[in-house]
This record gives C-alpha cells, structure tokens and sequence, in this order.
C-alpha cells in the first residue's frame, strides 16, 4: 500500500516528464509589498528615508528653508488631490459627510465651515478635519494618511527655520535695507529679536503638533463604525462602541518606531 501511494505521487509530480510546481493557495503571500490589504498586509513607510532625499534636494542642505517651505505645499496639494483620499483630506465643505470631518462643538455651526450648503460658494467653504476620527482600515489603505500631517510639520518646521535664517542673514548684512532679503519690501525687516523668537516658536509649536499627530495615526487601533440606523440611541450606540474589539494599527513597530522618534525630535525643538 505504500509503494503504491508513493507511486501515484510520483506520477502526479512528474506528469509528461515535468515536475508540477505545487499549488499556490493563499496568494496574498506572494503579493508585491506595494498591494496593501487590511488585516493581511502592514503597511511599512520609511518616514526618515523619505526625509532625508526630500533635505538633500529642495534646499536644506545650503539652508534655503524658504524653498524646502514652498515644496511641502505643493507636496501637501499632491497628496491631498489623491483620488482615493480626497475625501478625507481636502478641506472642502463638499465633503462635510466623511469621517475625517470635526464634530462640531454645541453652539457652533456644522463643522465650522459656515451655513449654507447649496451654492457653490458654500461647496467649497473650509471644512476642518480631524484624521483622529478615520479607522485603521481607513488608514491602513493609502499611505498618503501619513505623508500629509508628515509635511505639514515639515511646512511648518521650515517655516520656523526660514525666519531665523533671514533674521541672522539681515544681521550679518552690511546694507540690511538693500539687501538681496526683500529691502524695503520686506515685512520681517523691521522687526526685533522678540518678534522673531515668537514667530519661529509658534510654527515649532505648530510643527510638534502635527509629528505628534503623526504618531498617533501609526499606533490607531480605532475599529470601522458599526453599520448603524441614525435614530439608535446614544447609549446604545456607545455600548456597541465599547463591545467592538480594537483592530490592529495600520503601519508595522519599525514605522512606529520612526514616527516617534520624529515626534520627539519635533518636540525637543521647542
């Protein structure tokens, strides 16, 4: 009986004489690292690797901030206009329904972007956004969820730089008025030490906020809303919250690990 059954599985490997590779079933493994699926793949983002290639060539390396300031936001209208992210993203009142939206206080109007919500005026109206309220699902599929509060401290940390280089700059110039910084154009001119101080610590305060955000977003463990009616009440609404078990976070401990360590050095600026 068993040099039968080896027999047959010999037959079967080597079938007209070519060995059959074996049969593939759970094809997720062998799927490119670029394919994100929930729950099946982390995602990975190589936040300093990114950093350091975007320094290298948009002037912080010879200490043009302003430059490195004027890439981030055209890099923060890039990864906001995604098609699969714009939703969550744009600050448009248009898309005053999505979960990225800022539950507004009592007392104020809808998501603080003003009434109305049939003219195109009202359309695009501003809409604050709070990508705390997004689940790890929701995270887990675009990586463009990281990148933007990424740049917008990398925005604002440039900002803060920007200011203290042109104050030393003007400084150190003989003829601060005539000057290649602006001359008389220049609204930062005339200001005193004081005024820079606060200028330069209120974009860092900015800039910290947005790499502790960062950090947040990699460790959410924040499950998808349950496919509730609108008219439940809140009590039930908030038991069923408290009986979902939390999904896994969206990135891998070595994204974590990198995010936190910018959001420490982000802080340690300050």
């Amino acid at each position: 009986g068993n040099d039968k059954n080896i027999i047959t599985k010999h037959t079967c490997l080597h079938h007209h004489g070519n060995l059959q590779p074996p049969a593939i079933t759970n094809t997720k493994e062998f799927e490119p690292a670029s394919i994100h699926r929930t729950n099946t793949y982390i995602m990975r983002i190589y936040l300093h690797s990114e950093l350091s290639a975007a320094h290298a060539t948009h002037g912080v390396a010879y200490d043009d901030y302003a430059q490195y300031a004027s890439y981030c936001t055209r890099r923060l209208a890039r990864l906001r206009h995604a098609k699969d992210v714009r939703r969550e993203l744009l600050h448009c009142r248009m898309y005053k329904n999505a979960l990225s939206t800022r539950i507004a206080e009592e007392g104020t109007k809808e998501g603080g972007a003003g009434g109305g919500g049939g003219s195109n005026k009202a359309r695009h109206a501003y809409r604050p956004i709070e990508l705390t309220n997004l689940p790890s699902e929701v995270l887990a599929s675009s990586e463009n969820y990281f990148w933007e509060p990424l740049y917008c401290a990398e925005r604002c940390w440039a900002s803060s730089m920007a200011v203290k280089s042109e104050n030393n700059d003007r400084q150190q110039s003989s003829n601060a008025a005539d000057g290649a910084l602006g001359g008389k154009n220049d609204p930062r001119r005339d200001w005193t030490p004081g005024q820079v101080r606060a200028r330069s610590l209120k974009r860092l305060r900015k800039a910290a906020k947005f790499a502790t955000l960062l950090e947040t977003l990699t460790t959410s463990t924040k499950a998808a809303p349950s496919a509730g009616g609108e008219g439940e009440e809140d009590a039930t609404t908030t038991a069923a919250a408290a009986a979902t078990p939390p999904a896994n976070p969206p990135v891998d401990q070595h994204t974590q690990m990198e995010a936190r360590a910018y959001a420490s050095w982000m802080r340690g600026n300050l």
